[in-house]
């Protein structure tokens, strides 16, 4: 087999070649030295065993980390690390932009150089690291670069999603840009991945992240930079992957590979560190909510934006998430999934974060809702509002105070300037409940920035709440449109909890 492995193809270019991939020329790329034609590299990755048996450890030379592709965008007005690998003790020179810095390879390999901070500039420049020979990377460009992880609602491509047809056409954003990182789960820390960086163009946008297009389509228009995207996601995945093992005390056993404590985080996220980034989006739960642990995700959740800001470096780092939409599930508690919205206010507490509410997009019977558009736009006002300090709207109302008044409840809120509003003629979502513990729907009546709520059937309420289920009939908006963020008065435990 060995011999059939290593016979001659027609289809490999044995060219000694002292370029990198993105100098190879036009439909080659670069394996060991060699320049290699379309098609083969995919039989050279299935042979990759082979090779690492009969190939010495400096046989493939210098090489730049995966994300440092054709078409990258780089964050701007911070130093960027620039890192790779080489022989120990080769020199490596890196230019780009007009710098020029050298470092040393280590006794393993890796180099690291460090450019300084450049403003956003969308001209098409290379970047070149030579050393024993020259790897060259074309048209990168520098603006914001923001990391999107998640499960499924974060990954779902724009092909999929609400208007597909015609946000495909209207794509002309050659300065928007993915970086979709392949699925890969490891259980030690990985130092490559594969993926490439693609234009918003229409022959490629329609695999973007539609909430990352949507996002990253206000952030250009607004900002008149580059904004490149990393799209870092896993459907179907709990928290718990994408976290360190070791932040994880209690581990529970995974159904599969990819579910495992620290496996995401191995295989996905340890090796684009530490590139350069602005900040983080997340839209994640479901999974975790599925399997009746909302309980749980508050610190996990938590544990993760500390996590990740420290590995990137940046531990002011803006981290924004989607809560989760409604959906109905007869197997699920009727109040899991907004145990599990609670769990992820909580991380509110942190500083520089920031939720979208999408009460309003849900679909109660997808756990999918394809309208990922306004839940990439609402990131965005997160984003222009505490990132870069435009004077957006980026909150829907939030309860500030509830008070006792009669055989009712007074509740005030912010984020209400202009008055409340409601998507229905009437105002739906609230609910109270006395001393017995159970839950009645109530009236409620918008006054100026306030709720008077009530319930003929609880003359003696202790307890209000708001959006209080898996699937609320939730219709409390302010002017500008955006959506009541769910809360509750009581801190009553979930059945089985303690």
């Amino acid at each position: 087999m060995l011999a059939d492995l290593m016979a001659p193809a027609s289809d490999v270019v044995f060219e000694p070649s002292p370029v990198s991939s993105s100098a190879a020329g036009p439909g080659l790329t670069t394996a060991c030295g060699f320049a290699v034609a379309p098609g083969v590299m995919a039989r050279w990755q299935g042979w990759g065993v082979v090779f690492a048996l009969l190939a010495p450890s400096w046989a493939c030379g210098l090489t730049l980390a995966p994300v440092f592709r054709e078409g990258a965008v780089l964050q701007r007005d911070r130093a960027l690390p620039v890192w790779g690998q080489a022989s120990a003790g080769e020199s490596v020179v890196v230019e780009f932009g007009g710098q020029r810095v050298e470092t040393v390879a280590g006794p393993d390999g890796r180099w690291q150089v460090v450019l300084a901070p450049m403003p956003a500039d969308g001209r098409s420049r290379d970047l070149v690291a030579t050393g024993a020979e020259t790897v060259v990377v074309r048209d990168v460009v520098v603006g914001e670069v923001w990391l999107v992880s998640g499960q499924s609602n974060m990954e779902w491509p724009l092909r999929y999603s609400k208007d597909r047809d015609v946000e495909i056409l209207a794509a002309r954003w050659p300065l928007i840009r993915e970086f979709k990182v392949e699925r890969q789960a490891s259980d030690i820390p990985r130092t490559d991945v594969a993926g490439e960086w693609r234009a918003a163009t229409p022959d490629r946008v329609a695999e973007f992240s539609a909430v990352a297009y949507a996002f990253a389509r206000d952030l250009h228009a607004v900002l008149g930079v580059p904004v490149g995207i990393i799209n870092c996601t896993y459907g179907g995945t709990p928290i718990e992957p994408w976290l360190p093992p070791d932040t994880i005390h209690s581990p529970r056993p995974a159904d599969e590979a990819a579910h495992a404590p620290g496996a995401l985080f191995h295989g996905m996220i340890a090796p684009l560190s530490p590139f350069g980034v602005r900040g983080f989006l997340w839209y994640q739960g479901e999974a975790n909510a599925n399997r009746r642990r909302a309980h749980e995700y508050a610190p996990l959740f938590q544990a993760l934006i500390r996590t990740w800001r420290a590995h990137f470096g940046v531990e002011e780092a803006p981290f924004y998430w989607a809560q989760l939409a409604p959906f109905r599930r007869a197997d699920i508690a009727s109040d899991e999934w907004a145990r599990l919205r609670e769990a992820q206010a909580a991380a509110l507490a942190l500083p520089h974060t920031g939720q979208a509410i999408t009460l309003d997009v849900g679909d109660l019977n997808d756990i999918h809702p394809k309208d990922k558009a306004t839940v990439g736009r609402r990131l965005a006002r997160l984003a222009l509002r505490r990132t870069y300090g435009f004077e957006v709207l980026d909150r829907g109302p939030v309860m500030t105070r509830v008070m006792r008044e009669a055989d009712g409840f007074r509740v005030y809120f912010e984020n209400a300037t202009g008055g409340l509003r409601t998507t229905a003629g009437a105002i739906r979502g609230f609910e109270v409940a006395g001393s017995d513990r159970v839950f009645h729907l109530a009236e409620a009546k918008a006054e100026d920035d306030t709720m008077w709520v009530r319930s003929a059937q609880v003359p003696e309420p202790v307890a209000l709440r708001y959006a209080w289920r898996n699937d609320p009939e939730a219709t409390l908006i302010n002017r500008p449109g955006l959506p009541a963020e769910p809360f509750r008065t009581d801190d009553w435990p979930a059945r089985g909890e303690p």
